[in-house]
């Protein structure tokens, strides 16, 4: 009996161990997307802006989703504020300017946004979904990517723990 139960044990771990490695990560494509692509998305929907994303988190979402996403958005707008060295901005992903501007005075964030009035974000193929952040390293690649409301701590998303 106890042979048994050790090699159902084993049978299961063996199964475990296999397919935790046949499974892919499911963001991993987006980590291969270099920062280049990403400044290129950047130039199109700003005013042709050249800007650079090293030491950055984009936090990336529709109108839609601010809502929901509130507490983290401000979190991060807390941080930026206080931070020397990483830098926070937004794209949003909405047609009218004017419901962007809205949102960010009610709620007091002072935060760069990128409005993506196009959803160009979409045929670029650069996220899986929104909501999403993204964190650049210093050399403008993409070190860190998460949903937007898995954690509130900016210093847990950018160091990866």
């Amino acid at each position: 009996m106890k042979l048994v139960q050790i090699l159902s044990r084993s049978i299961i771990v063996f199964w475990l161990i296999f397919f935790s490695g046949c499974v892919k990560d499911k963001y991993a494509p987006y980590y291969e997307k270099t920062g280049n692509e990403w400044e290129q998305y950047i130039y199109e929907i700003s005013d042709k802006e050249k800007v650079t994303l090293n030491n950055t988190v984009l936090l990336v979402l529709t109108s839609s989703e601010c809502s929901p996403s509130i507490d983290e958005i401000k979190s991060w707008d807390t941080f930026n504020e206080n931070s020397d060295s990483i830098k926070v901005q937004m794209v949003i992903l909405e047609k009218y300017f004017t419901t962007i501007q809205v949102l960010l005075e009610y709620e007091d964030i002072g935060l760069h946004v990128y409005r993506d009035s196009a959803y160009s974000l979409i045929k670029t193929d650069l996220l899986p979904n929104t909501p999403m952040k993204v964190y650049f390293d210093n050399e403008g690649k993409v070190k860190n990517l998460s949903p937007i409301g898995v954690s509130n701590d900016p210093l847990i998303f950018i160091h990866g723990s």
